[in-house]
Parts: C-alpha cells; structure tokens; sequence
C-alpha cells in the first residue's frame, strides 16, 4: 500500500494500481492471514482509501477489533480519524479521548484531539497541541 503511494508520487500509476490489485487479490482470497488488530486497522484504512463504505468499516473492522482487544488504542485512532474526516468532531473527541486514557504518550492521539477541539476549545486544542513541551 505504501509501494503504491510512492510510485503514484514518481508518475508511475499503472504500477501503483497493480499493487494495489495485488492487494485486493491477496485479502479476498486469504483474508484469514490478516486477521491481527494491527492488520484489521491496516485493512480498515485501505479500504477507507479504496471507497468502501465507512460505516461498513466502523462497523465491521474498527469497532469489531475495539471489541476483542479493547485497550488496542490504533482501533480508537482510526476511528477518530474517521470520525474527523466527516467532520463529526464530538465522535471524534469521544474516540481519542478513549485512546487517551489508555495511552497519554501518543501524540497522535494529542494530535487527533487538537484536531477534534480545534473548532469548538482552542483552548483544549493548544493543550493537546503543547502537551509534550
């Protein structure tokens, strides 16, 4: 995935679209080999990127993993993230701010919350902002 977005930036889409037609075939026809959190989120994103529905994603990737392993905080970011880019921002905050309870040292979670608040408590935002100086 990554592969695809470097050869997209080098004008080299044709190959970038057979990557990621690689990884379509690999997760249809294997899907249980990506079954781990870290891969479900991974998948999740990917499949966001791809067009798949987001409710479909919070529903059938996200909040699935937050269910088996709940303190794996990448589930709580990506929905975050995902609550950011449809713009609802107390979803948003709801998810970082779970994230934040289990691990106060990630900045992306500080930084997802700046983002969440930032239009509604500066405040908050430069607070998340400047957590860590």
């Amino acid at each position: 995935w990554l592969g695809s977005r470097v050869l997209r930036h080098n004008d080299q889409a044709e190959q970038a679209t057979k990557l990621l037609d690689e990884i379509d075939i690999l997760t249809d026809g294997y899907s249980w080999r990506y079954s781990d959190p870290a891969s479900r989120i991974a998948l999740g994103r990917y499949y966001l990127e791809r067009g798949a529905d987001p409710k479909k994603i919070i529903d059938g990737v996200f909040t699935a993993v937050k269910k088996r392993v709940p303190s794996y905080t990448d589930a709580y970011i990506a929905s975050g993230q995902l609550a950011l880019d449809k713009n609802d921002f107390q979803l948003a905050a709801e998810e970082f701010g779970t994230a934040l309870k289990m691990d106060a040292s990630d900045p992306a979670i500080h930084f997802g919350l700046a983002r969440a608040f930032a239009s509604s408590d500066s405040e908050k935002a430069d607070g998340h902002l400047l957590h860590n100086t």
